[in-house]
């Protein structure tokens, strides 16, 4: 195919990433504009083309950085979301999502232009580039992030759970303190969300202190998301210590706290959890679910583990 031809095939929706990759080897930063469309047709074909992204994010493009800013500063919320317009399946949300992950896909050419935007009044996507910034890890937003975060938290879901996710990527202390008070922070609308994230993100920090925190809040606490938050965060550990605590989660009311623990148990390895995992294909107790989840993760297990 020639170059015109490649573009009227990138103006269908759901067109292949394949497209996009060879307008780049003929065009260059010429082919942003029609690979951007293109990402946005899918988005309206409810689908996120994250080969797309990754092809134009390796480009490592200022452009291509411009054109993601000006996407989702000139997203108009009213027109985008269709008629179910709190569910993330939205063309709204399907594109903002997809132009976040194309500036993260960036990396550190988008460092400047991103920091730039957290003075942004369009709170409908700052929340966006706090997410970029945690993907890259960007500590000179420390500060400006807790500004924000501090006049946001409980006030914008979105911007807040954002902040959250900053404050696992860029480790400190003061970080780490303020997701430990999100933890016991309750009755608050979404607080089974924010205590899910900020729990999930304390698992980023290694010490006893945080980890000590997450096995007891997977056992002990009443809201199964904020459970599920401290599995998710026990997942990043890499301490046996927290192999028994998992164990007990394989049991928990809610499934999906132990499908996760049956993920976080699995990264050990070892004679001692292949034996949880196969106890808990033959429990009687387990939700099914679970129990699936641990037989698929019993074959990745060695000869020597299987040898009881």
């Amino acid at each position: 195919m020639n170059r015109d031809e490649i573009i009227e095939a990138l103006s269908k929706p759901c067109a292949k990433p394949v497209l996009a990759k060879r307008l780049i080897e003929l065009d260059g930063d010429n082919a942003v504009p029609a690979i951007l469309n293109s990402i946005c047709l899918d988005c309206a074909c409810e689908t996120i083309p994250n080969e797309k992204i990754q092809i134009l994010g390796s480009q490592k493009s200022l452009l291509v950085v411009d054109s993601a800013i000006g996407i989702l500063d000139e997203l108009n919320y009213e027109e985008s979301v269709e008629e179910d317009a709190g569910d993330i399946a939205d063309e709204y949300w399907r594109i903002r999502s997809s132009m976040t992950k194309l500036l993260a896909e960036c990396g550190q050419v988008a460092k400047a232009k991103v920091l730039d935007q957290l003075e942004t009044k369009n709170t409908e996507v700052l929340h966006c580039y706090i997410s970029v910034l945690a993907s890259l890890g960007v500590e000179e937003a420390n500060s400006k992030i807790c500004d924000i975060f501090n006049q946001y938290r409980d006030v914008d879901f979105s911007i807040h759970l954002s902040c959250l996710e900053y404050f696992g990527s860029v480790k400190s202390e003061s970080n780490r303190e303020l997701l430990i008070s999100e933890l016991t922070r309750k009755e608050r609308r979404n607080d089974g969300w924010f205590r899910r994230m900020a729990a999930n993100n304390l698992g980023h920090y290694s010490d006893t202190g945080s980890i000590s925190r997450l096995m007891s809040m997977c056992i002990e606490d009443s809201e199964w998301y904020a459970r599920l938050g401290a599995v998710e965060g026990l997942k990043k550990v890499n301490d046996k210590s927290v192999v028994l605590v998992l164990e007990r989660c394989l049991n928990d009311e809610n499934y999906n706290v132990g499908v996760t623990a049956v993920e976080a148990l699995s990264k050990f390895k070892g004679k001692r959890v292949y034996k949880i995992l196969k106890d808990c294909v033959s429990s009687q107790s387990i939700d099914e679910k679970v129990k699936n989840k641990a037989s698929d993760g019993l074959s990745n297990f060695s000869f020597f583990d299987r040898m009881l």
